[in-house]
């Protein structure tokens, strides 16, 4: 008892019933260790990336995914207009990701190999907004997969595919969905929206030329 406590270790040095109690801020930069019980930064040996961060693409980052996987949960990404390639994956993390010039002029488009855009954790909230999916492909969720809490407001979701949720797959999460367009997706369920173990409310979205191969 009375010892200074190490987050991730699986060590109980303080003997408090909790691991991972402490406090450990590693780079000073005021933020906690997110192997911290509680923490939020995700990145404790680099002072510069906190959890508040804002960044833009390309003005900071060159393409949307290295923005991403540089931010924690609590960032906002910000896209300029322009098609970006490749997948997206937010490893567990809450951000937000919005489009500057509106969905019909920044555009993620996917490789065909994996959803084109996964986000979303128990950490926070996580927003889309005016962003154009496409050209994902995946097993659930092949434009985008959403778990905790989503809003995907003024996007589009077009050309992509997967078994459950060819456009936008939503899994225990809670969620809004506004303002959206799904076109051309194609599922086994749930061609344009899939939602699974979630509750939430969809509103002004608009499903057109869906391919579902089961009811």
């Amino acid at each position: 008892p009375g010892a200074t406590e190490v987050c991730g270790d699986a060590v109980d040095q303080d003997c408090s019933g909790d691991p991972d109690d402490g406090s450990t801020d590693a780079d000073s930069d005021g933020y906690i260790s997110w192997a911290c019980t509680g923490g939020d930064d995700c990145d404790d040996d680099d002072g510069g990336v906190t959890p508040d961060m804002s960044v833009t693409v390309p003005g900071d980052y060159s393409d949307v995914a290295a923005a991403v996987a540089a931010v924690c949960s609590g960032s906002t990404v910000t896209v300029s207009a322009g098609t970006y390639i490749g997948t997206i994956d937010g490893e567990g993390k809450a951000i937000s990701l919005i489009g500057e010039a509106g969905a019909s002029e920044t555009i993620l488009q996917g490789d065909g190999t994996a959803s084109t855009l996964v986000l979303g954790s128990d950490l926070g909230e996580t927003l889309v907004s005016g962003l154009t999916v496409r050209s994902g492909s995946a097993s659930v969720g092949g434009g985008m997969y959403c778990t905790g809490s989503c809003t995907v407001e003024d996007s589009i979701f077009h050309s992509n595919s997967a078994d459950y949720g060819g456009g936008l797959a939503l899994v225990d999460a809670t969620f809004s969905v506004a303002s959206c367009n799904f076109w051309n997706n194609i599922a086994g369920e749930g061609a344009g929206l899939f939602v699974e173990d979630s509750s939430g409310s969809v509103s002004d979205v608009v499903f057109s030329i869906q391919s579902a191969t089961r009811n």
